[in-house]
């Protein structure tokens, strides 16, 4: 939900829960999440350092394929 905060750039998002087998009192359930500056940031740390693996990854398997090509 942080994440869709941050593409959305929302400051809250409603996590809903339906589930009809329980009581009705307790079938429908909001919860109002606030958004969590501090994570985004992390989140976005994390995400910024997985695609520089990821680039390294593919270049590395590119390197591979084109050597095995050359054989």
């Amino acid at each position: 939900m942080q994440w869709e905060m941050r593409c959305t750039e929302r400051q809250w998002c409603d996590f809903v829960s339906y589930d009809p087998r329980l009581p009705v009192e307790m079938q429908l359930h909001t919860v109002r999440v606030k958004r969590d500056g501090g994570m985004i940031e992390k989140m976005e740390a994390a995400v910024i350092e997985f695609l520089s693996e990821l680039d390294e990854t593919v270049a590395k398997l590119r390197g591979l394929y084109a050597l095995g090509a050359a054989a």
